[in-house]
């Protein structure tokens, strides 16, 4: 096959010869055949009506006949045909994915002061407490040194007080700088990645790419690239009623992932990539491995943003509190209560079981048991004499002994389980 570009732009000519299959040679002696014996044929009857008309009529056949012999010849030996493109060109896209379970409503002030330097530095949040070189020069000297160094040598060398005001101030700095990454939530974080004030992630995609922004939990939903603050209204989810009483308390990590496999037929432009902002947790649905190796296999590359720390949040939470479901009056029901201590250091916590709920609930015992500073589960016992009869409620409560220990959410800091007493 030959092709001859033609001068419309986009258009050619695609010569097929006949007989392109056999042998050159026996190519040659059918084309000279072919072509040959019509001409001689026609160069005879030419000279046949040189006789019996006028020269000037016979040239005028002879010309006509040769033309329309050619014409026949070039469709029926080199099978000639028009071909015309057209090329449209569609943008690649991105599709962004904002985790948005209750999970990412938690703070993490247990992070390393290098690393609370590195977000704030990373967002441009502590620009009014202090300049970037200041942070860059601490995150610096804890990774040197594994501690800031407040005042260098050669500054007020020898002027002890200046030298003290300082130190002072910067260490003061320092700490507001601190105090600014232990209020950020990892929503806010993820919203100040997208946002304009911070990493201006979406009007850096959008500047190149066509740019689809979804949130998700437990189910997902679109969002306008150009509106993101949207995405952290609640009211704006045009997502349907999912099956559990509180849908945000669930994160299905597969949701953007199906999401891309959805969008990346003809047609649509090239996927180029899906970049998720979560805190990493799937707890519902379908684990994403699968999905994510479709989408390997499509050449499309998943970009996760984990947000969140390295180290788990301090926290004590009561996983579950078992009591048989009756027992007789007067009698004594074993109640066996199981927690969990993460993210904290050594210290006592201070378990109470309750009876009854509200304004009657009655402290029946308190117990103190010692954390040795490693993440574990715990298990107590307790024997609770059950001296009305009806239905009781036990409730199980844990919290640090120390006052001064915050933890990042209490939610999960007491547990129930109901005793039908007869």
């Amino acid at each position: 096959m030959f092709s001859i570009k033609l001068p419309n732009e986009g258009s050619t000519l695609l010569l097929t010869p006949q007989w392109s299959s056999l042998p050159a040679a026996l190519q040659v002696a059918l084309l000279l055949a072919v072509c040959l014996i019509p001409f001689v044929l026609i160069a005879w009857l030419y000279r046949y009506e040189m006789q019996l008309v006028p020269r000037a009529a016979a040239f005028f056949l002879l010309s006509m006949r040769v033309l329309v012999l050619f014409l026949l010849l070039f469709l029926v030996c080199l099978q000639p045909v028009y071909a015309h493109s057209k090329t449209k060109e569609l943008p690649g896209r991105v599709l962004v994915a904002v985790d948005r379970s209750d999970s990412m409503d938690v703070a993490d002030p247990q992070r390393p002061a290098v690393d609370k330097l590195r977000l704030v530095r990373a967002l441009h949040l502590g620009r009014d407490v202090c300049g970037d070189d200041q942070l860059d020069a601490w995150i610096r000297d804890y990774t040197e040194k594994g501690s800031p160094q407040w005042v260098h040598d050669d500054e007020s060398r020898d002027d002890p007080q200046r030298r003290g005001e300082l130190e002072s101030s910067r260490r003061g700095q320092h700490d507001r700088v601190c105090e600014l990454a232990d209020k950020m939530t990892r929503t806010q974080t993820a919203r100040r990645i997208l946002d304009a004030d911070g990493l201006h992630l979406l009007s850096a995609l959008a500047a190149k790419h066509n740019v689809e922004l979804i949130g998700f939990h437990s189910t997902a939903w679109n969002a306008l690239a150009d509106r993101p603050e949207a995405l952290f209204d609640a009211a704006s989810a045009d997502t349907a009623p999912a099956p559990t009483s509180n849908p945000a308390g669930f994160t299905d990590l597969s949701l953007p992932l199906v999401r891309a496999l959805e969008r990346s037929g003809a047609g649509q432009g090239k996927l180029l990539g899906v970049v998720v902002l979560t805190d990493g947790r799937h707890n519902a649905g379908d684990p994403p491995v699968k999905k994510a190796l479709e989408l390997g296999e499509r050449e499309v590359p998943i970009f996760p943003v984990v947000l969140g720390a390295e180290l788990p949040p301090p926290d004590t939470a009561i996983l579950s509190v078992k009591a048989p479901p009756a027992v007789y009056k007067d009698a004594s029901a074993g109640v066996d209560v199981r927690f969990k201590v993460s993210g904290m250091d050594k210290q006592d916590v201070v378990l109470e079981l309750h009876r009854g709920a509200g304004k009657e609930k009655k402290l029946i015992e308190q117990r103190t048991v010692h954390h040795d500073g490693k993440d574990r589960e715990y298990l107590e016992s307790f024997q609770v004499r059950m001296d009305e009869a009806g239905p009781q409620t036990i409730t199980a409560t844990v919290h640090p002994a120390d006052p001064s220990v915050k933890e990042t959410s209490t939610e999960n800091n007491s547990g129930d389980g109901v005793v039908n007493v007869a």
